[in-house]
């Protein structure tokens, strides 16, 4: 027994003592995308979200993956290791829907060869990026009409192959099919609830700035605050839908959240009204915006491109709409947008706030 307990221990020195392994294996792979998928997949309420911080861009989520699945890899090596692994998630042995669900998550374009299989399987709508916005899976029926539509093309191609080489004229029976053949089954306006694809207006995005600026303004101290809260917080658009609205509901502001952050500078907004929400909702400064902010003031960012100071007493003036050119709107003028008459609406509102207020 003695002897035995010395052999155990010899060669778990020895294993110990063994170099880490320098390629990352498959099942290693597979592992750290299902460590992902923890976060972006809600079983329980049937839905996905756009993932929260920590994001597997981060150290911090590493470490959680090291403590929780017990590898042996350095933390930096996993965090090099992400941005290498995005390139193949097209390639692992996950089902279509996973792989869309990751994709829609994380903001990974698809790729061409795995976009061709998957909308096989799916209704899929993407931005210009081939980022995709939603997605249905089609249902067996649909995946069957399909099948059966397929079969009636490639029996009319063949027919008519057959035509082409003897020089005869279609006849009726093949008549009778080219007016059976159905075009690509309609893909659906929308995807279904699971993916909560709301199409959200101009008007409601306007609103919903409305009401996120409402939270960051401090009306004693006429100052910008930063939200005490993440901006995907569950939490806070409950309190924006009201207590009687239902969870999917939430869910979907959550992650339409998560997208029209991207497109603020945008917004008709004017720019110190951009700028103070940038501050203070930590988003990350879109490129161009930030080129024409430092012409106006000086602007100290942190490493994840957030606005850390500036000085908005250097964007101070009369708060006007914004058009997508950055042309100033008439407020005498009727506009031909809804939107834009809503915007303005709100800036008048806004005025007063902008004349008193003190932002550091």
């Amino acid at each position: 027994m003695e002897e035995i307990e010395a052999v155990h221990e010899n060669s778990q020195h020895k294993k110990e003592d063994e170099p880490k392994p320098r390629y990352f294996t498959n099942e290693e792979n597979i592992q750290m995308w299902e460590f992902v998928y923890r976060f972006v997949f809600d079983p329980k309420e049937g839905i996905v979200e756009k993932i929260r911080e920590p994001t597997p861009h981060t150290l911090k989520f590493w470490q959680k993956y090291i403590d929780e699945t017990g590898s042996k890899r350095n933390v930096g090596s996993l965090q090099s290791r992400y941005p290498k692994l995005i390139k193949t998630l097209h390639k692992m042995p996950f089902g279509t829907e996973m792989k869309l669900n990751l994709s829609y998550s994380l903001d990974l374009p698809l790729e061409e060869e795995f976009l061709k299989t998957a909308k096989e399987e799916a209704f899929i709508w993407m931005d210009e990026n081939k980022n995709v916005e939603a997605f249905e899976m089609k249902t067996e029926e649909q995946l069957q009409k399909e099948r059966e539509a397929e079969q009636l093309r490639q029996q009319l191609l063949q027919e008519k192959q057959q035509s082409a080489q003897k020089k005869k004229t279609p006849t009726k029976r093949r008549s009778s099919i080219a007016k059976n053949v159905t075009a690509t089954p309609t893909i659906p306006a929308t995807p279904s609830a699971k993916r909560v694809k709301t199409m959200f207006s101009k008007e409601q995005d306007v609103d919903i700035w409305k009401f996120l600026f409402g939270k960051i303004f401090d009306s004693k101290t006429d100052k910008v605050q930063k939200l005490q809260i993440k901006g995907s917080s569950r939490a806070l658009w409950k309190e924006y839908l009201g207590a009687e609205a239902d969870s999917k509901a939430v869910s979907s502001y959550c992650s339409h959240y998560q997208t029209i952050i991207r497109h603020l500078h945008s917004m008709p907004f004017d720019m110190r009204m951009k700028a103070d929400l940038y501050y203070a909702l930590h988003i990350p400064v879109n490129s161009e915006f930030l080129a024409l902010l430092k012409l106006k003031t000086e602007v100290k960012m942190d490493e994840d491109g957030c606005i850390v100071e500036y000085n908005s007493e250097d964007l101070k003036e009369k708060l006007y709409c914004q058009a997508d050119s950055e042309q100033k709107l008439d407020p005498g003028t009727d506009s031909e947008s809804d939107v834009h008459d809503d915007v303005d609406g709100f800036s008048a509102d806004l005025e007063e706030v902008y004349e008193r207020r003190h932002v550091y």
